[in-house]
């Protein structure tokens, strides 16, 4: 969908950043419009209203799966997956921490509708000598943080040889459903969105919201079938700078997002060309930890039957 701004789109909300207090005469206004959804409810103080009993929440503009059931995959080495069992959390990264290069950009169509409605008060020699789309990128990406997860009610080769490596490679498998009922120790909001694979030269995105801006990928990605647990710093946490936070600057480097994992993992399944002993050994991590899932050894790469 496009449109110019100065309109409405999607949730009524005005598109300019004027009396934000965004960038504003180089002040330290509050990145209440880029990265509100991530730090509060829908209230003025963007540290307020956490509520570490239900940390997830829905989001305007994150796409839910259509049933609670969907199935989702999390590919990981060897490594990973015992991380994930010892700190009985998920790691979020930094979203300029991706390898892809458009991650949290605004698509090239409203770049200019951008900065002709804001162009009357925005300066950039106040503002690191950005201009105000590469300042939003740069704040969408400072406070994003995302865990990335394949969506399929399958197995997909791809994914294991992308993400999960030939030999020792994991899958924890899950649900929609059972993500959002793991998430109960972060003070934070979480979100989960479907990723939206867009071209970025014709299509539009909301520069309004950071979780707008991190759930679009090109559509050359389109293959990874991507959802995306989406978080950002926790402001009561003392080792985040508050101030930093505010103004949309680098605060941490990742995040430590707490979960149940007998909520979380359904079963876990061992690379298809791993050797037995390697199912075995996962197996026998699973116990130590206490873990009674089913763990198993994948038979995508078994003979057909002729």
């Amino acid at each position: 969908m496009r449109a110019a701004f100065g309109s409405r789109v999607a949730d009524p909300m005005p598109l300019s950043f004027r009396g934000s207090g965004l960038l504003r005469n180089g002040s330290r206004g509050r990145f209440s419009v880029l990265i509100g959804s991530l730090t509060r409810s829908h209230a003025v103080n963007p540290i307020s209203h956490y509520n570490s009993d239900m940390p997830f929440e829905a989001h305007p503009y994150c796409v839910t799966p259509q049933s609670e059931d969907a199935p989702l995959w999390r590919y990981m080495d060897f490594a990973k997956f015992v991380w994930t069992l010892e700190h009985n959390a998920l790691y979020l990264c930094r979203l300029d921490g991706l390898e892809d290069t458009f991650e949290g950009c605004l698509p090239e169509s409203i770049v200019p509708s951008v900065v002709a409605a804001n162009e009357e008060w925005y300066d950039p020699t106040k503002n690191f000598d950005q201009t105000l789309p590469a300042r939003i990128v740069d704040m969408t990406r400072n406070v994003t943080f995302v865990n990335c997860w394949h969506m399929n009610a399958h197995e997909s080769a791809a994914m294991w040889k992308l993400y999960g490596g030939a030999l020792n490679g994991i899958a924890i498998r899950s649900t929609y459903a059972r993500l959002k009922a793991s998430f109960g120790g972060y003070p934070g909001r979480v979100n989960i969105g479907v990723v939206r694979y867009i071209d970025f030269r014709s299509e539009f995105a909301n520069p309004y919201s950071a979780v707008a801006l991190a759930t679009p990928k090109r559509k050359s990605f389109e293959h990874e079938r991507e959802i995306r647990v989406l978080a950002g710093p926790d402001p009561t946490d003392p080792g985040v700078d508050r101030e930093k936070l505010e103004r949309g600057l680098r605060t941490v480097n990742s995040l430590i997002v707490a979960v149940n994992l007998s909520k979380l993992i359904a079963s876990v399944h061992v690379a298809p060309s791993a050797p037995a002993w390697f199912g075995d050994l996962i197996a026998a991590v699973m116990r130590r930890y206490g873990r009674d899932e089913e763990v198993i050894h994948s038979d995508l790469y078994s003979r057909p039957m002729l």
